[in-house]
């Protein structure tokens, strides 16, 4: 077989030869061309260690995977549903990815631009409490709300007159409150208390299309659109 390889002879008067203008810029675009290689072959997300993160618990919330993808939250024109009382282990934490199974099925979850994940303990303990207990018995879903309303929280469909409860568990946390505040920093506390939940429908470049939930006297009022 004939190598392909081949020699480059370079004359010892065209090593001599000065730079030419364009010489810098040449070298200056092999150092940037370099460095990019480089920052794409670096090391994945840093992993946070913390103390009980891989024990097991539960989905408190519906989520809506695309193939074997979850988002901070949940892109409500996904079809795909997998209801809440699923048990649920994370292997891996970082502020850019997370490794969860939920019913033994590895899913990657990943923060919705521009936010990252926190890396503090509270915070930490705070996101995924925003998604899951620690006992089955926590869970406690028929007690969320009206019983007419159960089979749709289950099935990830939001309805007027279901609780603040009923949407969270049907839906899972919100993109923003009040119209403006990104929920990924926010503990479950201070989302229940605000009345106006954004959720991402679809993806249209980079910005998702959003659907606002209004609620009133603790139950879901409106829906738009």
């Amino acid at each position: 077989m004939r190598s392909l390889s081949r020699v480059v002879r370079i004359s010892p008067a065209a090593l001599a030869a000065p730079l030419t203008p364009l010489a810098p810029l040449a070298l200056v675009t092999i150092v940037t061309i370099v460095a990019l290689v480089a920052a794409g072959c670096q090391s994945g997300p840093t992993p946070i260690h913390k103390e009980g993160l891989t024990r097991v618990r539960f989905a408190r919330v519906s989520f809506r995977p695309e193939g074997k993808t979850l988002y901070s939250s949940n892109f409500l024109g996904q079809g795909t549903n997998v209801p809440p009382g699923g048990t649920a282990r994370v292997s891996f934490y970082s502020e850019e990815l997370i490794r969860v199974s939920i019913n033994d099925y590895e899913y990657e979850m990943k923060p919705i631009v521009p936010s990252k994940f926190p890396t503090d303990e509270p915070g930490i303990d705070g996101l995924l409490a925003k998604y899951f207990v620690d006992r089955r018995e926590d869970l406690n879903l028929d007690a969320l709300g009206p019983a007419e309303h159960r089979d749709a929280m289950r099935a990830g469909t939001p309805r007027i007159g279901m609780t603040k409860e009923q949407v969270y568990a049907c839906l899972g946390p919100p993109l923003r409150v009040g119209g403006k505040d990104l929920a990924v920093d926010l503990s479950y506390e201070k989302i229940m208390a605000s009345d106006h939940w954004s959720y991402p429908k679809d993806w249209i470049v980079v910005v998702p299309t959003e659907v606002e939930f209004f609620f009133g006297d603790g139950r879901l009022q409106k829906q738009r659109p």
